[in-house]
């Protein structure tokens, strides 16, 4: 799962405006909720990604295709 909180500032410099969340089978209310607070600077990319609800068959967070490297990899940092 696609994960790219780490990368909202420096999307939002780039002048990214709008971002969309991909439903999955998890709470998509908190989910957003998470993400909210992470674009109003009340929570740091660190803490949400550790406040996400595991995804079904415990699927990975990822950013490798957003940084340029495999596509698999793991988030950074």
């Amino acid at each position: 799962c696609l994960e790219l909180g780490g990368h909202v500032a420096e999307m939002a410099a780039t002048g990214v405006r709008h971002f969309r969340l991909s439903p999955h089978t998890v709470d998509m209310v908190a989910v957003s909720r998470l993400y909210r607070d992470l674009l109003d600077q009340r929570l740091a990319a660190a803490e949400l990604s550790a406040a996400l609800p595991e995804f079904p068959g415990g699927a990975a967070l990822i950013d490798g295709f957003y940084r340029g490297v495999p596509g698999a990899a793991g988030l950074e940092g």
